[in-house]
Formats: C-alpha cells, structure tokens, sequence
C-alpha cells in the first residue's frame, strides 16, 4: 500500500506543469502570511507581515527535553488567533516557515519550521509529540524528524531509511543499490533524498 501511494505521489509530481508562478521556482519571496496552502505555493500571501510579533524561540524535544530546535512563534492573544482562524505559515521575504497543522488553526505556542525547496519538493524539520505510558502516569515528549511535501499534489512523506527504501525501489533502482550500502541509513536519508530530486530533475531534462 505504502509503495502503490508512492508511486501515485511521484505520478502527479511528473505530471503537473512547472510555471514560474510557483514558490519553488523563486529566487525571492514575497514577505506575508499565508492563509491557505494555495497562497504558499504561488508566493502571494494576503496578510501583511509588519502586522504580526513573531519571535524565535527554541523548542525542547528529547528524552530530558533539553534539546532546542529552532522554531518561529507568533507571540499573539488567543482570541485574535481564533479570529483570524488558520494560517500555514509565513515568508520574511528570505525564509519560508511552515506549519501545515496550523491550518485547523494556532495559538502562540505553535511552531512554524523553517522549510527548504528542491525542485518540487518542500523539506522541513519538525517535532513530532509522541506519549510515554508507565501504568496511570502519561507524559508527552518531543522527538525531532524530518520529511517533505510534494507541493504538486501537498502530500506528506516522512522520510526514514523505510520509506527512503521504497521510494527508490518504486523510481530509481541504481540509487537504491548505493543506498542499501550506507551505515547509519536514518542520518543519509536527507543527502539521499536531494540526490533523488537532482536526479529525476535532470533526467526530466534529458527527455525534454
């Protein structure tokens, strides 16, 4: 099932027309929020940046949680955030930061992560909360990962040794071969994943 969505992914990314309109194809961004995934991906944020406090914090995760990823918070009263209803994410006309949960909506505490295109792909780092059960006692922690969005098509794909594996079995098997040769898959997965977007971009050249 995991291979089939793949390969439907990768279908769509092929598919769909590359137009200087689009965020990944700029040099440049045009500063602002972003109110819907449609404002992000053409580069047309409707709210003013100059109207908002956003402030860099960093963000425990970890066991201990005494790690810090850097992350952006928008330091905003929680009636004005329900007002405004969701957002995606933002622009300081240098950066992209993102939080596609915060669609449903946000409060001051949410994050937003700085993200990195190539080619059609959007790559971010997150934390992702996970629940730690011992008998009645719960707690949450915090766990960096990593992944990317198709922005063609705005599917999510975590990226891992497992999912890294059947993404290059499905489209690319000679990269496969060298990949199935690393140690320490997990902290290749990213190196790998750019190797694959470079080379599909320049076989798509080729073919032109």
């Amino acid at each position: 099932m995991r291979k089939t969505l793949l390969i439907i992914c990768l279908t769509l990314f092929s598919q769909f027309s590359i137009s200087q309109e689009f965020i990944w194809n700029q040099s440049t961004y045009k500063p602002g929020v972003y109110k819907t995934y449609t404002e992000f991906i053409t580069n047309a944020p409707s709210l003013e940046l100059s109207k908002f406090n956003i402030q860099d914090k960093k963000a425990s995760h970890g066991l201990m949680g005494l790690e810090g990823h850097p992350v952006k918070r928008f330091k905003i009263k929680r009636k004005e955030a329900e007002k405004m209803g969701g957002i995606i994410g933002f622009s300081d006309g240098n950066h992209v930061f993102i939080n596609p949960a915060a669609m449903k909506g946000f409060d001051s505490k949410t994050n937003f992560y700085e993200v990195e295109f190539y080619g059609q792909f959007c790559y971010l780092e997150f934390l992702q909360k996970s629940t730690i059960r011992n008998g009645s006692y719960t707690s949450n922690t915090y766990n960096k990962t990593h992944g990317f969005f198709n922005l063609a098509n705005g599917k999510f794909m975590e990226l891992n040794k497992y999912t890294m594996r059947d993404l290059l079995e499905a489209t690319d098997p000679e990269l496969l071969e060298k990949f199935e040769d690393e140690k320490g898959k997990n902290k290749k997965v990213k190196e790998y994943f750019i190797e694959f977007v470079e080379r599909r971009e320049k076989q798509e050249n080729s073919e032109k």
